[in-house]
Parts: structure tokens; sequence; C-alpha cells
């Protein structure tokens, strides 16, 4: 991800009227079960995510999270975290007009086989 990052920063867009735009970033596209996943530990006590992995998403590139249909949204979930709670400015949270049911998960399998 930082050599895209590195690579976004290099890129010089403009807008519609020709003005420079906001430098292009880099961000980690994922459902919010797994910005969730950020807390979470193994059964051997140990965290699912490396506190460098998350430094590295959460502040140099940010995440897109897309809202699955769960309890609580995800906000909430970020708010009452201490570590996200941090981070709240890099997670873009993108709510879909309509919720399908679909599994990722389930759809790369099929692709797969």
């Amino acid at each position: 991800m930082l050599r895209f990052s590195a690579r976004a920063r290099e890129l010089k867009l403009r807008t519609e009227d020709g003005s420079e735009a906001p430098p292009a970033r880099a961000a980690m596209l994922c459902g919010s079960d797994v910005v969730r996943s950020f807390t979470e530990y193994t059964e051997a006590g140990e965290r699912v995510w490396s506190d460098e992995d998350l430094h590295d998403i959460l502040t140099t590139n940010g995440v897109v999270a897309v809202e699955r249909e769960v309890t609580g949204t995800l906000d909430e979930f970020i708010k009452s975290d201490p570590i996200l709670r941090d981070y709240a400015t890099n997670i873009t949270i993108v709510r879909p007009r309509l919720f399908t049911g679909i599994s990722s998960t389930i759809v790369r399998s099929y692709l797969r086989d």
C-alpha cells in the first residue's frame, strides 16, 4: 500500500475548472467487518492486526469502509473504541442505498471454483 500511496501523491490532478485538486491518496477499501477486526484478538490473545499495520493503514492511507447489515453502526463502534477513535478522521464510511446481503467472501469462492 505504501507504494501506491507514494505514486498517488505524485499525480497532478485538476478539477473541472482547471484548478489544482487536492492530492490523491490510496486508501484501503473494505467492509465494515474488516474495520471491526482491527480491534479483535486471536484465541491465543494476540491482536489480529499488528500495531505497525494499523498505523500504516490508518495514518498513511486511511480506510474507506462499506457499511454492512450489522447490529449498531460503524460510527458508534469507532467512537467507542480507543484505538479507532484516534484515527476516526481517516476512516470514511460508505452507506449503500441498498443492502444486498451478498457476501464478497462467497462470491470470491464461487469465482475461484
